[in-house]
């Protein structure tokens, strides 16, 4: 999380007490600065979630273990001081255990999170944390697993101010649920509005959903007709669920993966699996017609296999991704979608050469300059990954950094972040100082 020109983030481990740190980087001298060790009972233990900032200015996270009851602890680090406060002890029945989620901020400025275990039922909880109070209310406990079970994802506010999730397990049939939180009314009014039932509603719910017209409309990983996934519409007026789709296989693919609004108005999502040759597809839902179509089928050699990471949409109108198949011939793509004409192209084969690097990792980022920049696990001068670039308008792929393992880190992963100070920022997960990885900053008008 970027504030007072710095970014701050946790690390899972490490530190002096291997449970974890605290650390800010100074996006403008560049100096490292280690805030806090996590160290159990005072502090908390091994922070999972991101950093939210508050409309106070100050930062709030959680800690997964650890506190006074070994749950769990709510923290904050204020930015122009680095001093860290320790808010709250989970406390396993009343407020539950083990919170994975990041916070998010509702508009009554009160802060929104889950815990996976803990409260009654030892199922998991939805709490709110009063900022101005400094107080932390349990809203929701995941009773005998009916209302759902470990809720771990993320939570998203709709337009009508209310709070949804869903839990990957739990509820009637086991196989996961969506709920309402309603952030204005005192209690949250908690309602559980979905039973995910494995064949008729899918299971899994794993996906954070996007709202279109008044609807939420999202995937499971699993279940449907052929367990195989689903994509699904609630409608956040009438409270209605209706199953659009059930992903087969071969004609619509399967497990499927986040969804992506287009300007048209449709989704366009895709599965890692599935088509006619197994290697996923790309598809095209219609929420105005309740119309989907297959539009790609994957398949190795021409445009790529087992897309992973999420579709992106570019200031030029297409559509770009990644795909990350590897063996012999194959490292991975980065693919063109072009939805209006129905037409893919296959702009990078990443071929495990100093040229390009090779096996993509997390998602596209799209800079200032119009160009897409992303990182690659593996290839480079190094064979320790790279940081690249690619021109929509000119179609050009080029090479910008060569990750070597020692002083700048090697095997980058996951996905770059684009900063306010028009930087890009990433992780590596070796190299470094102590071979424990690195954090670092791209200019993509200059280098590393």
């Amino acid at each position: 999380r970027l504030a007072n020109n710095s970014l701050y983030g946790n690390t899972l481990t490490g530190g002096a007490t291997d449970e974890g740190i605290l650390f800010k980087l100074s996006t403008t001298t560049f100096a490292f600065t280690k805030i806090i060790d996590f160290s159990g009972t005072t502090s908390g233990s091994f922070p999972h979630a991101s950093l939210a900032k508050a409309t106070n200015g100050l930062l709030y996270g959680t800690a997964t273990e650890g506190g006074a009851n070994s749950g769990g602890t709510v923290f904050q680090v204020d930015p122009q001081t680095d001093i860290f406060t320790k808010l709250w002890d989970f406390s396993n029945v009343t407020s539950g255990r083990f919170p994975f989620a990041t916070l998010m901020q509702a508009n009554n400025g009160k802060l929104y999170g889950t815990t996976s275990q803990g409260g009654t039922s030892d199922r998991g909880t939805v709490f709110e944390y009063n900022i101005t109070t400094k107080t932390l209310t349990k809203q929701v406990d995941f009773e005998n697993g009916i209302e759902g079970e470990a809720p771990r994802g993320n939570l998203m506010r709709a337009t009508n101010a209310k709070i949804y999730g869903g839990t990957a397990f739990g509820g009637t049939y086991g196989f996961g649920t969506l709920f309402e939180c309603d952030p204005n009314v005192a209690g949250g009014a908690f309602k559980k509005k979905i039973d995910f039932d494995g064949i008729n509603t899918g299971d899994r719910p794993v996906y954070a959903p996007v709202e279109v017209n008044g609807k939420l409309y999202g995937t499971t990983e699993m279940g449907g007709a052929n367990d195989k996934g689903v994509l699904y519409a609630y409608d956040l007026i009438n409270g209605s669920f209706i199953k659009k789709i059930d992903f087969d296989g071969t004609e619509k693919g399967q497990q499927p993966m986040g969804l992506l609004k287009a300007p048209n108005n449709k989704l366009y999502g895709m599965t890692t699996l599935g088509g006619k040759n197994g290697k996923g597809v790309i598809y095209e839902f219609d929420p105005a017609l309740d119309s989907f179509a297959k539009k790609v089928d994957f398949n190795a050699s021409e445009n790529g296999a087992s897309p992973y990471g999420n579709l992106i949409l570019a200031s030029n109108g297409k559509i770009y991704g990644l795909t990350s198949y590897a063996d012999a011939a194959h490292k991975g793509t980065l693919f063109e979608y072009d939805y209006v004409n129905n037409m893919i192209t296959k702009r990078v084969d990443f071929g495990g050469t100093a040229g390009n690097g090779y096996v993509p990792t997390g998602d596209l980022v799209e800079a200032p300059n119009g160009k897409l920049y992303g990182l690659t696990n593996q290839g480079g001068a190094e064979d320790m990954g790279t940081i690249f670039e690619y021109d929509p308008i000119t179609s050009n792929y080029a090479l910008k950094f060569s990750f070597n393992g020692n002083s700048n880190g090697g095997s980058p992963y996951g996905s770059l972040t684009l900063s306010s100070n028009g930087k890009l920022y990433g992780l590596t997960t070796v190299g470094g100082t102590i071979d424990l990885g690195t954090v670092f900053e791209y200019n993509y008008d200059d280098t590393v």
